[in-house]
């Protein structure tokens, strides 16, 4: 009669011999998974403008919900609801006199509260695209297996939309940049994986209506479009120009691309990025979410964005607080000066962009105590002077003309936001030049 030890000898050979093929297995099918990831990010960032185009020529797979409500519609470079509105012709309106901000909920930080914020959109994700840890979100992912340099800082995002009286009003929420990367970035992964693989369905779209802000954090971003009024040329005459940046190769996304400037995600700045909502529990001096954003509104970001991205002053850029960006130079010459262009969303990770214009009279005292760009040379010298070391590209001044917004606006190089801004702008150049 075989012994205990015996028996136990017998099976033990099959089991690790079953065990090591099933780790053979699963460490093939994770370096699997892990080859088809790269592969779908090296296509979308190869040809995004391709992409796209087939998503918003796409009406196919747009969701019950999306169609019963007429939407979405190209305009042509971002998506949009029928009744969402852009610029009126013939009569420019401030950026303030249009939209209002009304506080939603702010969502703990995953670092304290652990867990994902939108668990059925994760789990739908990790059925449609092959990430390599399946177990993960797409943020962390990104983190693991690409090298990414990302920071889960605090961002606004679209809760609501209203629209009444020619008014835009946002229900605002806040959460963590990797929880809008691993809500939002699905859609476009979605996308390049069926492309990838000679398919054209959206499946993440069918099933998760872009036009319900519930089911992701759809951050927002805010892109302005920058106009230099009456710069004196070489020739002596008054000129109009545009800033444009051309994205370098030291970015994480979309080298080489033609965006406005500035433009970036709106913030809390570091004192309110605590902010709690109505009714919470809250230390003395602890503001609420409403009470945030009524201090610190979009023009706070433009100008923090103006300052980093252009002037590359750091003390007024990134979270800086509401009083350093409301003393500075920059918030004297834009706080007048920023217009409302419309609104829409990234066809790609369907994050909300608000689009504005600054139309900056050059020679006006709040614009030279800023910066001095009264003339195209003062402009250039500036430029050439602060490109060398700015991590974002190199930001080019260009005539402000039919034809060059045309260009960007048929540029395969061009942001949507960008597009989009030449497109609204074109279509009434006469009010944004005179």
């Amino acid at each position: 009669m075989p012994l205990p030890l015996d028996i136990f000898l017998r099976f033990l050979a099959p089991m690790l011999t079953i065990l090591s093929v099933s780790l053979a297995y699963y460490s093939f099918r994770r370096g699997n998974r892990r080859e088809r990831f790269k592969k779908m990010l090296d296509s979308l960032k190869a040809n995004p403008h391709s992409l796209r185009k087939r998503i918003i020529e796409n009406k196919r797979d747009c969701n019950k919900a999306d169609v019963g409500c007429g939407c979405i519609e190209p305009v042509p470079h971002l998506l949009r609801h029928k009744e969402w509105f852009y610029h009126r012709d013939g009569s420019l309106r401030l950026l303030k006199d249009v939209v209002e901000l009304k506080a939603g909920h702010a969502f703990p930080s995953r670092r304290y509260s652990g867990g994902i914020l939108f668990p059925e959109m994760h789990k739908a994700v990790k059925k449609l695209v092959p990430l390599p840890a399946k177990h993960l979100p797409i943020s962390e992912n990104l983190l693991d297996y690409t090298g990414a340099n990302l920071f889960n800082d605090q961002v606004y995002g679209v809760g609501g939309i209203e629209i009444s009286d020619n008014k835009l009003r946002l229900t605002v929420n806040r959460a963590g940049f990797f929880d809008y990367i691993d809500s939002c970035y699905g859609y476009q992964y979605d996308a390049a994986y069926q492309r990838m693989r000679g398919r054209t369905r959206l499946r993440l779209k069918r099933k998760f209506p872009v036009t319900d802000f519930t089911n992701r954090h759809a951050a927002i971003g805010v892109c302005t479009f920058t106009i230099l009024k009456d710069v004196i040329g070489d020739d002596g005459e008054k000129q109009n120009h545009i800033l444009i940046l051309r994205r370098g190769d030291r970015v994480s996304d979309g080298k080489g691309l033609f965006c406005n400037v500035p433009a970036g995600f709106y913030q809390p700045s570091y004192s309110l990025a605590q902010a709690v909502n109505e009714g919470a529990p809250r230390e003395e001096g602890e503001k609420t979410l409403q009470e945030a954003i009524d201090e610190e509104w979009f023009l706070h970001n433009v100008v923090r964005e103006f300052n980093e991205e252009i002037m590359d002053v750091e003390e007024c850029s990134e979270q800086a607080e509401k009083s350093e960006v409301e003393k500075c130079k920059v918030w004297k010459m834009l706080e007048k000066n920023v217009y409302f262009l419309g609104f829409g969303l990234n066809p790609l990770t369907t994050h909300f962009e608000m689009l504005t214009v600054a139309i900056i009279d050059v020679q006006s005292k709040e614009a030279k105590a800023a910066v001095d760009f009264t003339t195209k040379k003062k402009v250039e010298d500036f430029l050439d002077k602060h490109n060398k070391g700015r991590h974002e590209g190199e930001i080019e001044l260009k005539p402000f003309t039919k034809a060059q917004l045309t260009f960007y606006e048929r540029s395969r190089k061009a942001t949507p936001a960008l597009a989009q801004s030449c497109c609204i702008i074109k279509r009434d150049f006469e009010t944004f030049s005179g």
